[in-house]
């Protein structure tokens, strides 16, 4: 999930990792899973009736979510949305969280604007 870049030391316990073993967040986990076939089509129909402003951040080295694949489609799906491109993997608020607070501040004070 984090490759290529590292885990950080601390993920199990300040980045939450173990929190993903609680029964409670397995099942949740789980059962989004397993929805996204049933409702997934329907969300991606109704994306371009959005009307709040929407900032995307992906890693260029993401090897969970393609930057291409789905952070560029998905963005010229959504009305006005902004795709933002860092180097990086999946994980940014973990890996790169700076990075990743500078692009949450920059997307508000956008959406304030």
């Amino acid at each position: 999930m984090f490759d290529p870049e590292d885990v950080p030391r601390d993920y199990d316990t300040r980045g939450g990792g173990l929190l993903a073993l609680r029964p409670t967040h397995f099942i949740s986990a789980s059962a989004d899973l397993a929805a996204v076939p049933e409702d997934l089509p329907g969300m991606i129909q109704r994306y371009g009736t959005m009307q709040v402003p929407v900032s995307i951040i992906y890693g260029r080295s993401d090897r969970i979510l393609n930057p291409h694949d789905q952070g560029e489609a998905l963005a010229a799906k959504l009305p006005g949305a902004q795709l933002t491109l860092v180097d990086g993997g999946h994980m940014l608020p973990l890996t790169a969280p700076e990075r990743t607070a500078q692009f949450i501040r920059e997307a508000a004070a956008r959406a304030l604007a």
